[in-house]
């Protein structure tokens, strides 16, 4: 196994990252960029009020607490975006987080297509390539402290508690990690067949979904009510059996290092 150079098609993204994120920094200020923010709302997967806040303390509720109206489960403020879930390493459910985007249109509008155009240079090969992209984005500013979680819930009702968090600047936020995804294009790893490795979180994220998929096909789900439930191909499924058996042949082929 050795490190080489990227392929050309992977110094082809890294330019069109590059000129992606000059373009989203350009137009940021005349499209109002800034009123654009994503919300993002975690539950447990049995929480009673899905995809719903209790609107205490909650800014954008502020004028109807002022005028005398006690809280209430309220759909959270702009449109719903997308969702996913985690997943314990059993495939139970163990928490679902819902996006919601607000702000103006024409700062929506072009927020779906910045989304939609980092997704096709980044997942090009994915099912659904937007879902991937916010996935990736989530985790990129969790882990970067951009985020900051408050708890929502309604009093005296711990089953209703969940977390919410905004990102007042999804532009920017999206710039840093575009910049961080073309950096680690620059160099690739090049396995037997001169195949690029796939990356920790990828390869944990397929290893989990056929985990899950060896409990259900046992329990006599059929692969395609699993996809479906998924939302992933069935095509998909089959391809990454592939690649899981492939994987385990090569660890049972590898000769043990001697001590």
């Amino acid at each position: 196994m050795e490190t080489g150079r990227a392929p050309s098609h992977v110094a082809l993204n890294r330019k069109d990252l590059e000129l992606l994120c000059s373009r989203i920094g350009e137009d940021r200020m005349p499209l109002g960029a800034k009123t654009a923010r994503l919300m993002f709302l975690t539950q447990p997967s049995g929480h009673p009020h899905r995809r719903k806040i209790w609107t205490k303390g909650i800014r954008d509720f502020a004028l109807v607490e002022r005028a005398g109206t006690p809280p209430y489960w309220a759909e959270p403020p702009g449109e719903f975006f997308c969702g996913n879930r985690y997943c314990t390493k059993d495939g139970d459910d163990l928490a679902l987080y819902d996006v919601f985007l607000a702000g103006k249109d024409t700062a929506k509008t072009w927020f779906k297509e910045v989304v939609s155009e980092s997704a096709a240079l980044l997942f090009p090969d994915a099912d659904i390539p937007e879902l991937d992209l916010v996935r990736e984005l989530f985790e990129f500013c969790r882990l970067n402290g951009l985020l900051k979680w408050e708890i929502n819930e309604e009093p005296d009702h711990p089953e209703t508690r969940g977390q919410i968090a905004w990102l007042h600047d999804p532009y920017g936020a999206t710039i840093l990690f575009l910049n961080a995804a073309s950096k680690r294009t620059q160099k690739v790893t090049i396995g037997v067949g001169g195949r690029p490795r796939i990356d920790g979180l990828n390869e944990k994220l397929r290893l989990d979904l056929l985990e899950r998929w060896d409990k259900a096909k046992t329990a006599g789900t059929s692969a395609k009510d699993f996809c479906r439930d998924e939302r992933i191909k069935t095509k998909t499924l089959n391809c990454w059996v592939d690649w899981r058996s492939r994987r385990q042949r090569r660890s049972r082929q590898t000769p043990a290092r001697a001590k």
